[in-house]
């Protein structure tokens, strides 16, 4: 493990230092992350539905996820908790699990002003940033202990994301006034509703969606998305031109896409968005890198190696080049 920065000094979203606190629970409490969460929270709450490794009854019960295109991907089944990643549970359990915490069952008061309190402000370019120190923080986005704190005009709202793949989750309460609203999605493609399903049920500002960067689900890249899967990769780049040289269509967004080709083995036209956005960002580590993927997997290793050199020039702590350059070279 290594640590990057001073507690307290910033923030960058960590599912690993869940996975690290877990173990610290569990070797106080002498007993496994799931009995001890059935034991003091599930069961005392009414959480029915919740648990951390995959029940029998979750075969009939648990939506399959999609991906960006709407093909169906088959779920896993974890045997062992993961604090990070493997809650099971419904939209109305983890309601009535904020309904509790709004609440405070359960909490002490101390503890409770404590999880609302804001913590360190947000880079406000970056959600998972370890390398760089922030640029600029931001004046209403903040880490707090557990939840992300939106300040707001009309008070300081709890917020979190949750980004599975497949599966993409919400959730926004404010304590103040009492209500929230609690999101699942079984698709790749769900934070693409968030914002609009978050300002029909309460309202207010929610500046976070700003920050983690969701394309909505009548975007420009949405719609590009929707070419490349009906038209291929050449026409889609045609007609979306404007809005993919304005920066509409985002580099994450072209990336993305790029990718899923990628999986689906249309590895030609992968080359054609990556090259895009090469030619777009050319000073972005990532883009480079993404290229180099697409020649490895093209098996053009002179490519591979060109892109990943390149992506390791604007980015010399790139891991991910280090290695596939290493590999490619002693092949």
């Amino acid at each position: 493990m290594t640590i990057h920065f001073a507690p307290g000094q910033r923030f960058s979203y960590s599912g690993e230092g869940f996975v690290y606190l877990a173990r610290v629970v569990e070797h106080v409490a002498g007993k496994s992350l799931n009995d001890f969460m059935t034991e003091m929270v599930f069961l005392p709450l009414g959480l029915t539905s919740s648990s951390y490794v995959w029940r029998g009854d979750y075969d009939a019960r648990t939506a399959k996820g999609h991906d960006a295109d709407g093909q169906v991907k088959e779920k896993t089944k974890p045997k062992e908790a993961n604090a990070a990643a493997s809650l099971h549970t419904t939209a109305k359990d983890y309601a009535l699990f904020v309904e509790a915490v709004l609440n405070g069952v359960g909490l002490r008061p101390k503890t409770l002003a404590e999880m609302e309190a804001p913590q360190i402000a947000v880079d406000r370019e970056c959600t998972n940033c370890t390398e760089r120190v922030p640029v600029q923080l931001s004046k209403n986005l903040f880490g707090g202990l557990g939840w992300g704190i939106q300040r707001t005009e009309q008070g300081d709202s709890l917020w979190h994301w949750g980004d599975n793949g497949w599966f993409k989750c919400l959730v926004v309460a404010f304590p103040k006034q009492k209500i929230g609203v609690v999101l699942f999605t079984d698709g790749e493609n769900g934070m693409s509703i968030g914002k609009d399903v978050v300002h029909e049920t309460i309202g207010g500002e929610q500046p976070a969606f700003a920050w983690i960067k969701y394309d909505s689900y009548d975007s420009a890249a949405m719609r590009f998305g929707k070419a490349l899967r009906e038209k291929g990769a050449a026409a889609a780049i045609e007609e979306f031109r404007p809005a993919l040289k304005s920066g509409e269509i985002t580099e994450r967004s072209i990336n993305s896409a790029g990718y899923r080709l990628l999986v689906q083995k249309k590895t030609a036209e992968a080359i054609q968005l990556f090259r895009l956005n090469a030619e777009l960002y050319p000073k972005s580590s990532n883009v480079y890198d993404s290229l180099g993927a697409a020649y490895k997997d093209q098996g053009d290793k002179e490519q591979a190696i060109q892109n990943y050199e390149k992506s390791l020039e604007l980015d010399p702590k790139n891991g991910n080049a280090v290695d596939m350059l290493k590999k490619l070279r002693e092949n």
